[in-house]
């Protein structure tokens, strides 16, 4: 990190952090209050192994002791950018962990511990019934994928799901002139819902300056319309015959908030909802999928590539086998 790109205020406060530390005094400033303020907030994640990479993997004998004395001069310049981290409220970044990682690591970044992404109901507002299947089912999937612990590529097992689980937040939005609206429209009213983010609203650290840019939450929406709701029969039948048979899709949309209103790549494509560019803004998508899409949209555009992006009627992730939704 380069104190010279810096504010200059940042950088004399780091520099007055490096002098605290010679003193023994360890900042107490962070990005989102006092000391004491942070220590009202929740708890942290429990991070497990994840918390483990944080840490120094062994301490300096002493020989090494002897050498780091020696070489104090050019260690100064690497222990500012770390102090700036303490003095900003953050720890030095380590590699995410798991296949949800990327979330545990922006929680660490930011602050923020909230995540997933908010809901907009577009249909069934006259079958309550439907609709609290619908919802039945996409949390029960969801649930699923955050309980599984598959094998890690070094050794050991993924717990990152079951890390992240408890600070999962539903937030469904209810209105009934959204029955049958456009993407775009709802794409407008999630934009001035992310724009509203307070700590009030939303949690501690939602107003950090790289929230809006960095946390799906506020980036991209979940909607259900009609269409989707046409894919709970046949899973419904799917889950009765013990998922037994060619999968089913519990379809829901994945929306870009910062796609522009026509689309953006290629151009000539077949029409979708008018929509003749490659990237239309939006996709369908597996509820049971949602955690590893929050995921990976937290560090990848959704047109970033053909194993993110399915281009409708294709439903992600079987896209990559042909599935689609039906009309």
């Amino acid at each position: 990190m380069d104190l010279h790109m810096m504010h200059p205020d940042l950088a004399a406060q780091a520099q007055a952090g490096a002098a605290q530390q010679a003193q023994g005094v360890v900042p107490g400033a962070s990005m989102h209050g006092t000391q004491q303020q942070q220590q009202q907030q929740p708890s942290q994640i429990p991070h497990g192994g994840y918390h483990a990479a944080l840490q120094p993997s062994h301490q300096p004998s002493q020989q090494q002791q002897q050498q780091q004395q020696q070489q104090q001069h050019h260690q100064h310049q690497y222990r500012l950018p770390i102090l700036l981290l303490r003095v900003l409220g953050h720890r030095p970044p380590a590699a995410p962990v798991g296949r949800l990682g990327h979330v545990l690591h922006t929680m660490q970044q930011t602050g923020f511990h909230a995540w997933g992404f908010v809901i907009y109901r577009g249909c069934a507002y006259a079958d309550e019934a439907a609709w609290q299947r619908f919802l039945m089912h996409m949390r029960q999937e969801v649930h699923n994928a955050l309980a599984a612990t598959p094998r890690l590529g070094g050794g050991g097992v993924d717990t990152s799901g079951r890390q992240l689980a408890p600070y999962l937040e539903w937030t469904v939005v209810e209105d009934p002139s959204l029955e049958g609206a456009s993407k775009d429209t709802v794409r407008r009213h999630f934009a001035a819902w992310a724009a509203a983010r307070t700590p009030q609203r939303d949690g501690p650290g939602a107003d950090g300056p790289f929230i809006e840019s960095h946390v799906p939450r506020f980036m991209y929406c979940v909607y259900i319309d009609q269409r989707c709701l046409r894919t709970l029969a046949a899973f419904d039948d799917w889950l009765r015959l013990d998922r037994n048979g060619p999968m089913q899709y519990l379809a829901c949309i994945i929306i870009d908030k910062n796609c522009p209103p026509h689309g953006e790549g290629d151009a000539g494509m077949m029409p979708v909802d008018g929509c003749e560019r490659y990237y239309t803004g939006w996709m369908y998508a597996h509820v049971g999928s949602l955690p590893e899409l929050y995921n990976t949209l937290g560090h990848q555009r959704l047109i970033s590539g053909p194993n993110n992006y399915a281009r409708p009627p294709r439903i992600y992730p079987g896209h990559l086998y042909g599935a689609s939704v039906p009309p």
